[in-house]
């Protein structure tokens, strides 16, 4: 009777804990780490913040949980093919990966967003959990690769941004607001047979000439744009709805309330975050695809346009794919039409090059591809890899294995600038 008893209460501890998780997974993502607060989460499960600590001593310790929760959950999954050396064993991990990614996907999100976040012992855990997974998908993709008789030698370091590459494909369409272009497990399939060429292709040799920083004259910064460059890094830290005007202010230089003689409201300033990426990504694609040959070279530059921007202007990228919750609804149809126009142009050449794709299908690669890109972006206090691979990478989840002719071996990608 008294192990029964204590089995009983061992057993409602751990489901209280994992409801606990699920909530905070659902705070994170929705609201970021500093706008979740311990007392929302537990009214989410229905106890009180006090109580929530007997099994979290704090919303750090939980944030840690659900980033540790999300990359053991993909490490289970990994695990059971650790002998495996089939093409199709490959593509069946996979799609477990992306039913586990779409199946919980706040916990995906959570962790996309917040891990860099996780501090002291924890860090050290999520990184060798994260290096583990990441080791184990690559020896799996050099095993399938040895069976089909390629002797492809690529690096440990190219074959970790190749899978880190496929994590951002794989969450794509994990967000609150994401709205799937086609069902499931449809979805899934596609994902996996686009994910399985940049696992499987010849290696990319990293392209000395391709720069993600900026040189040359550049005008000195109004007062607002000043503002939102000192909130640019403020709100990818802390989130949107921790960071004060007061504190953009003093970053600034201007003052917290100066700062309404150049901005009406705080959701102003991520507007023009928003607009900014946006302007600056049409313009290096309109450049980029001047005077294109053909829809191949001109989905080459377009991808390389997108690669090159993205990483020069990461932390703003970043910020305005976390952050897109917490835009305005009025502003939200025109900063919209922005992107559409350049999602529209990687459709078109998507379906030019692939003509066997349906519309729907063609919209879910080109979306998931953003999220590759962005994916990176909110990671890039780590490191950002090569943007040559990450553009290569790309074109292969789009136009599968056609895109190593047209590669020949290596990748440039094009800068807005040249």
């Amino acid at each position: 009777m008294g192990n029964s008893s204590a089995s009983a209460r061992s057993d409602v501890a751990v489901d209280r804990r994992t409801q606990i998780l699920d909530a905070g997974a659902e705070a994170f993502a929705a609201r970021r780490y500093e706008g979740a607060s311990v007392a929302e989460i537990g009214d989410r499960v229905g106890i009180s913040a006090s109580a929530l600590y007997r099994y979290f001593g704090s919303k750090e310790s939980l944030l840690s949980a659900v980033v540790l929760t999300t990359i053991s959950g993909l490490q289970e999954v990994v695990a059971k093919y650790e002998t495996a050396d089939e093409p199709e064993s490959l593509r069946r991990c996979l799609r477990s990966l992306v039913s586990v990614a779409l199946g919980k996907p706040t916990y995906h999100l959570a962790y996309l967003r917040e891990r860099h976040r996780v501090t002291g012992d924890d860090i050290v855990a999520l990184k060798d959990a994260e290096q583990e997974f990441v080791r184990a998908i690559a020896d799996f993709a050099r095993r399938v690769n040895a069976g089909l008789g390629r002797d492809e030698q690529r690096s440990d370091e190219e074959l970790a941004a190749c899978v880190f590459a496929a994590i951002g494909a794989m969450t794509a369409y994990t967000g609150q607001y994401q709205v799937q272009p086609m069902a499931r497990p449809q979805l899934d399939h596609l994902i996996v047979d686009a994910v399985v060429p940049m696992l499987l292709g010849p290696s990319v040799p990293p392209t000395a000439e391709v720069t993600v920083s900026s040189s040359g004259w550049r005008a000195t910064p109004t007062r607002r744009q000043a503002i939102m460059e000192a909130a640019i890094p403020l709100f990818f830290e802390r989130g949107f709805n921790g960071v004060g005007v007061a504190e953009i202010g003093e970053a600034s230089g201007i003052g917290g309330p100066n700062i309404y003689r150049y901005y009406d409201a705080k959701d102003d300033i991520l507007v023009d975050m928003a607009d900014t990426a946006a302007a600056r990504c049409l313009t290096a694609q309109d450049l980029a695809l001047d005077d294109c040959p053909d829809a191949h070279t001109a989905m080459s530059r377009a991808v390389g346009a997108f690669v090159e921007t993205s990483f020069r202007d990461a932390t703003l990228v970043a910020v305005v794919t976390q952050e897109a919750a917490s835009l305005p609804l009025a502003d939200l149809p025109r900063i919209r039409r922005r992107t559409e126009r350049i999602e529209n142009v990687w459709q078109v050449l998507v379906a030019e090059c692939r003509p066997e794709l349906t519309a729907s299908e063609v919209a879910a690669l080109v979306g998931a591809s953003f999220s590759i890109v962005t994916f990176f972006a909110q990671q890039h206090l780590v490191a950002l890899p090569d943007p040559a691979w990450t553009a290569a990478f790309i074109e292969r989840f789009l136009l599968g294995e056609q895109s190593y002719a047209s590669a020949s071996g290596s990748h440039q990608v094009v800068s807005a600038s040249s």
